[in-house]
C-alpha cells in the first residue's frame, strides 16, 4: 500500500508492540479498577494518562521541554 519493503521481522516488531502496550493498558485498567473500584478507575485512568501522552515527545520535542518537565518523560510508558 504504501510502496515499503515486506520484511517480516518489521511487521513482527510492529505486532509484538501493539502486543505489549495492550497488555500494559489492560494492567493498568485492572490495577486502577481493584485499588480506586470501577467508577473511581474510570475517571481517574485518563487523568493519570493524558499527562504521559503529553510528555512522551510525540507533541512537543525532549530537548525544547522545559528543565524541570524532562524528568516526567522518563516515567512515559508511551515513549
Amino acid at each position: 500500500m504504501t510502496g515499503q519493503p515486506m520484511e517480516y521481522y518489521r511487521m513482527l516488531q510492529m505486532w509484538s508492540v501493539c502486543l505489549l502496550i495492550t497488555i500494559l493498558g489492560q494492567t493498568v485498567g485492572i490495577l486502577t479498577g481493584a485499588a480506586f473500584g470501577t467508577q473511581t478507575g474510570f475517571f481517574l485512568i485518563p487523568a493519570v494518562t493524558t499527562p504521559l501522552l503529553l510528555f512522551a515527545g510525540y507533541f512537543l520535542k525532549l530537548r525544547e521541554m522545559l528543565i524541570y518537565l524532562q524528568p516526567l518523560s522518563t516515567v512515559s510508558f508511551f515513549r
